[in-house]
């Protein structure tokens, strides 16, 4: 389950913050820290591309 943190991980990626960086701030391992940030700017990117192009 993924909660407001997986919005934390996601501003703090795309605020230049790293997978490890993320796992400690969010007491995740590194590879959940990368998977969450691999969906939401996957997602992020999705939808900024609809609305540039809409």
């Amino acid at each position: 389950m993924i909660d407001n943190r997986g919005t934390a991980a996601t501003l703090l990626a795309e605020a230049g913050a790293t997978a490890p960086e993320i796992a400690e701030a969010l007491c995740w391992s590194v590879d959940k820290a990368q998977k969450v940030i691999n969906l939401y700017l996957a997602r992020r990117g999705v939808a900024a591309n609809a609305i540039a192009n809409a």
